[in-house]
């Protein structure tokens, strides 16, 4: 029997709703976000945005009714108000969400004229300048008409004449920004919108760009840039060029000029946070502005409006970053608190903060500078205080460096695992070590620039001194970084996971400070909490557990995967076989014609940005098997990423020789890992685990030569049989390769065949296809200039009644297989 409450007895549960309902502030954010948060997982609700209006209002009338009813329920005051805010959080999603009739994104052109203003400091990154510019009307060949929105714009081979302000006509390509199209695949159309832009404007050279005024913008931004501009300048002429890169990114959150191995090496350490401006940041120019202000004898009445008027003109000075914009948020509330002579109570503030953020900027909720800021807050919040408590065998010093760098990491971990895939496990000793001079330089940085307008000795001497530091800072990150014990990669969690990490370091850490009487959860409390029946609990929890391992082992016959990614111009294909091999065929890259494409400053961007993600995101540790196809950059191109990413047992590859400097770099990448090379050819087999067997078709003993494409003829051809089910493997075989491999009798019958040669006219013959007689056809195609896939091809396979999927419609396209029947999902679905 379970053991009887004393009469007022409270429960766990409700010590906590209680000091929850004391915070409602807290609770109305939680729910405001929720209500963003299910507008983006559940695009369905984007129809209710008509009725979301109404029921909005009819809820703020019930509160309304409440607050001057004395009959209505006092108790039932937050809940009616928790409800408005989710109902405002749906609301404020598609509010920003849906863009209206005249936005530039509804006229997506090839050819188009758009006026409109510079909205930011045009970004050089080698032959390429950007900017986002507010659009105000068209020309096109039906005439003109207004516009709003905003564009990115790139334009390549000049464009530094111009400056935030300026008014120009820009010609070129309007396209919508790409949407994820694979598993675990980046959303640019999504983080563009983030930032209030829904179209990429491309214009080919500076003559698309013509000026036609000036001075139009906003007159505290463009004095914002003008100061930013001068302070950069000041940094690069008193500082060596990494270290004035480096300040710049202290000082000012401005990285595009950072060296990309320095950068990494603060990352792989755990100091990227020194370099984005945050609330250390920011409560750092608090204190040396207060204390400046204190020196001259100003009163707090005084000081406190001056400092957020310092700190209002450093978010324009640094473009209003979620983190800073944060950290000014608490700090007024707390100001606030101060003089009204309230309490304290950092859950409020940050809730404050967040609240005032999302109802302007909803979609910040789903960036990653707005969830590591957070999360970071509230983790220093709940869990300084208790490793203050349990490090009393440090010096006091040190216990104040330790606790909130613990608590902070342990509060930004996961989140750093999801979107980046490593885990920095030095970042506390390196901030033990470089984290007391961070406030050093930052006002050495700011008192420099004021001594070499004042006096220019004492700033060169002060920027000597930061120099140093900042040397320092950066031999501690190249150190750590380069110890492996310190860093490693790992596969994204579950979001699932995410959520249960963050319930156990909520239940699990005393949260006195915060939560009166309410002590760290243990196996008695939880026994006490379920009212006696907490041991039943655990055991069912462990069946439940224990049935999650076994499912597998009852599912019946396990599946085969394979999934035709799309990489634009290219071919990868990841397959997972049944008995749990990877096998990965292929991995995309950037077509010659391709090289001044939106990603052109990635120099791998298919296999670092998409192959790479997509197979952290299927939980890949390591890649049993890499067949390349052929020797093309638009399939072997993002191998380079994914070999260095990934421990790969055996690489399949055709005798093809080519003499490219890429591909010599991918060769001697794979001699550098010790990767098993084999040639494979026509006959060869090749075993994979137990139960799977290759048969290669493609190319014959004596090489293809004199043909038109020797490298596409010499293709690797293969068929993968799981039961009744084939796959064929055709890479971009053409004629010559088909009507050898029918003459030589191969069974080349397949019920699934990824198309040759990106649907090109000089494969998939209608012999071959007889020959073949696919069910299904995958045709892996992106922007090209060849006109693939062609015509006659397409026609062919809708004669043969094969069903298409092509990936430049579908996105990712997944075929599983129990070797009897086949399922197919796309990512991108369409009628």
């Amino acid at each position: 029997m379970p053991p009887l409450k004393e009469k007022g007895e409270k429960t766990m549960w409700k010590e906590i709703w209680e000091d929850l309902y004391g915070r409602p502030l807290f609770l109305c954010t939680i729910f405001l976000a929720a209500g963003v948060a299910a507008s983006r997982v559940f695009p369905q609700l984007l129809s209710f945005y008509p009725a979301s209006l109404y029921l909005l209002s009819g809820f703020l009338v019930l509160a309304v009714v409440a607050l001057v009813s004395k009959s209505f329920p006092r108790h039932y005051f937050l809940p009616v108000f928790l409800i408005i805010f989710f109902i405002l959080g749906i609301f404020n999603f598609q509010r920003v969400f849906q863009v209206p009739g005249e936005d530039i994104s509804n006229y997506v052109s090839p050819h188009i004229i758009v006026e409109g203003i510079v909205w930011e400091e045009p970004r050089r990154d080698n032959n390429r300048v950007t900017f986002d510019l507010k659009c105000l009307g068209i020309q096109t060949s039906e005439g003109g008409e207004k516009v709003s929105g905003k564009a990115r714009v790139s334009l390549y081979g000049g464009g530094e004449k111009f400056s935030y302000g300026d008014r120009v006509e820009v010609s070129g390509k309007l396209s919508l920004p790409p949407q994820k199209r694979n598993p675990g695949g980046f959303d640019y159309r999504f983080h563009l919108l983030t930032r209030e832009v829904t179209v990429l404007l491309r214009a080919g050279g500076p003559h698309q760009v013509q000026l036609i005024g000036s001075g139009e913008g906003n007159y505290l931004i463009a004095k914002s840039y003008q100061l930013k501009k001068e302070i950069t300048n000041l940094l690069e002429e008193n500082l060596s060029s990494r270290e004035a890169s480096l300040l710049k990114g202290i000082m000012l959150g401005a990285r595009e000029e950072m060296p990309g191995e320095l950068e990494e090496s603060y990352r792989r350490a755990g100091m990227a946070h020194l370099l984005a401006v945050s609330g250390l940041h920011m409560g750092l120019i608090a204190l040396l502005v207060m204390g400046f202000f204190r020196g001259l004898k100003v009163g707090d009445k005084y000081a406190w409006p001056l400092l957020f008027f310092v700190l209002i003109i450093y978010l324009f000075l640094i473009g209003f970053k979620p983190s800073a914009v944060r950290a000014v948020l608490m700090l007024f509330l707390g100001a606030g608190g101060y003089f009204f002579k309230r309490d304290k109570d950092p859950l409020t503030a940050v809730a404050f903060a967040a609240l005032i953020i999302l109802l302007v900027k909803p979609l910040w909720l789903f960036t990653i500078s707005f969830q590591l800021s957070f999360m970071a807050v509230l983790a220093l919040i709940m869990l300084t205080p208790f490793f203050e408590s349990r490090l009393n065998f440090l010096p006091p010093t040190l216990k104040k460096i330790v606790s909130p760098t613990l608590a902070a990491q342990l509060g930004i971990m996961p989140l750093t695992a999801y979107y980046f895939y490593e885990v920095s496990l030095g970042s506390l000793l390196a901030n033990i070590l470089v984290l007391p001079l961070t406030g050093l330089v930052l006002g050495l940085g700011i008192t420099g620039l004021l001594g070499i307008v004042i006096l220019s000795p004492l700033g060169q001497l002060l920027f000597i001194v930061a120099e140093v530091l900042l040397v320092y800072m950066t031999w501690v990150a190249e150190l750590i970084s380069g110890l492996q014990v310190t860093y490693f990669r790992v596969n994204p969690p579950p979001v699932a996971w995410i959520f249960i990490y963050y319930l156990i370091l909520l239940f699990l850490v005393p949260r006195e400070e915060f939560y009166k009487g309410i002590k760290a959860l243990n196996l008695s409390q939880i026994n006490t909490c379920l009212n006696g029946y907490g041991d039943k609990a655990l055991k069912l929890c462990l069946v439940i557990i224990l049935l999650m391992v076994w499912l597998p082992a009852w599912q019946g016959q396990a599946l085969m995967t394979v999934v035709f990614l799309d990489v634009g111009q290219g071919d990868s294909i990841f397959i997972n076989t049944s008995s749990g091999q990877n096998i990965l065929i292929d991995a995309g890259g950037r077509p010659l014609f391709q090289q001044q494409e939106e990603y052109d400053y990635i120099s791998d961007y298919v296999g670092e940005r998409v192959v790479v993600p997509f197979l952290r995101h299927q939980g890949v540790r390591e890649l049993d098997l890499v067949i390349l196809s052929h020797p093309h950059e638009d399939h072997y191109g993002g191998l380079l990423s994914v070999i260095d990413h990934f421990p790969v047992k055996i690489m399949a590859a055709p005798p093809v020789e080519r003499e490219v400097p890429l591909y010599q770099e991918l060769m001697s990448l794979v001699e550098e890992k010790k990767i098993p090379l084999l040639y494979l050819g026509s006959g060869d087999r090749l075993k994979v685990g137990r139960d799977y067997l290759i048969d290669f078709y493609n190319p014959p003993e004596i090489l293809f030569q004199g043909t038109p494409s020797d490298i596409n003829e010499n293709s690797l051809v293969f068929k993968l049989t799981r039961g009744d089910i084939s796959f064929l493997f055709t890479g971009d075989a053409e004629s010559r390769a088909e009507n050898y491999m029918l003459d030589s009798g191969y069974p080349l019958k397949s019920q699934v065949l990824k198309v040759g040669h990106h649907g090109s006219n000089t494969s998939t013959g209608e012999s071959f296809l007889e020959a073949v007689d696919p069910v299904i056809s995958i045709i892996q195609v992106g922007q090209n200039t060849f006109g693939h896939p062609s015509p006659q091809t397409m026609d062919r396979l809708e004669e043969k009644g094969v069903l298409i999927y092509r990936t430049d419609e579908k996105g990712a396209v997944t075929v599983t297989t129990n070797g009897e029947n086949i399922n197919i999902k796309t990512f991108i679905n369409q009628n």
